[in-house]
């Protein structure tokens, strides 16, 4: 009996949904809970060697790793700063923060400058702030997340499903 449910299910396409583990950085209890219910504020962490989902209000900032940056480190920065201004505007003091905090910073800056790359080509022609703000959040989202799960973690309200999806897909592939 089992194996003709089983096959019925496999043949009418029907799949199981797949649990994830989501840890409480607090307590560090682990509980599983279905990947479509993944909502926003909720990011993948790494602990102890293995990978959770937790919300991201339990996490705590860094100490820093590292002294203030110079030469190319700093231009490097100072590109992503200028390339995201109008939807992320953050002074170069708060941008280098979080990469001091960064155990490597050197993987962090390349995340960002692929995320400004995505987000100038896509933005590009636009005068729409809400339309770009969109398009940021998705791929910020895609830095954190896994692919199938960033449209449960951001809002659509001026960006459609398709291009979304477009976006997420050029973020995954390589280049």
């Amino acid at each position: 009996m089992k194996r003709v449910i089983f096959l019925t299910l496999l043949l009418t396409g029907f799949t199981m949904a797949k649990n994830v583990e989501v840890i409480n950085v607090n307590t560090g209890d682990v509980s599983l809970v279905l990947s479509e219910d993944i909502g926003p504020g909720m990011v993948r962490v790494s602990y102890e060697g293995k990978d959770y989902w937790a919300d991201s209000a339990q996490l705590q900032q860094n100490v820093y790793q590292f002294e203030p940056f110079k030469g190319l480190i700093r231009e490097r920065i100072e590109s992503i700063m200028t390339g995201l201004k109008e939807v992320y505007p953050l002074i170069y003091d708060e941008w280098e923060d979080g990469f001091r905090r960064d155990q490597n910073p050197e993987i962090e800056i390349a995340i960002w400058e692929r995320i400004v790359s995505l987000y100038q080509h896509y933005s590009k022609g636009s005068s729409d702030l809400a339309l770009k703000k969109e398009i940021y959040s998705v791929l910020v989202t895609c830095s954190f997340s896994e692919a199938n799960q960033i449209l449960n973690q951001v809002q659509l309200n001026v960006l459609n499903k398709d291009l979304a999806n477009e976006i997420i897909n050029a973020y995954y592939t390589k280049h």
